[in-house]
């Protein structure tokens, strides 16, 4: 014996119920997108802390690596090539040595857009390793 009603046929879905199902899948996207988007933000910002940090190790021993009475930092990031590997345009971050003397320096990480512009967000590190934010 067939159950159902007698225009419509047996196992199928109404209306009513493919419209709630779509509703509860829009609700779940429009939740799961802000999270994504604040973890992916966060993934981007430590891979800029981690880099920067190892680009202030490279400066440190570009320093020692000098004669004595000649220490200075450089202020060409290819100069630091033989101390670690990083790439200057990660395609997330752009980095440059902003300042460099004889006892001070401040390494400039830019992040950029999908379009590989830079989009106001810059972190940098100085000598001591303190590592700040700028928003513009």
């Amino acid at each position: 014996m067939r159950i159902g009603c007698k225009n419509y046929p047996a196992g199928g879905f109404t209306l009513i119920e493919l419209l709630i199902t779509c509703a509860i899948i829009a609700i779940l996207v429009a939740i799961a997108i802000p999270s994504y988007m604040t973890g992916r933000l966060k993934a981007d910002e430590h891979k800029a802390i981690v880099n920067l940090n190892s680009i202030y190790q490279a400066e440190k021993l570009y320093w020692h690596s000098r004669p004595l009475g000649q220490e200075e930092y450089t202020s060409l990031i290819d100069d630091l090539d033989s101390y670690v590997e990083f790439s200057q345009d990660d395609g997330d971050w752009s980095y440059v040595v902003d300042t460099a003397g004889t006892d001070e320096f401040v390494i400039m990480a830019r992040h950029l857009d999908n379009n590989g512009t830079i989009d106001g967000m810059e972190m940098y590190i100085d000598e001591t390793g303190r590592i700040w934010y700028s928003y513009k």
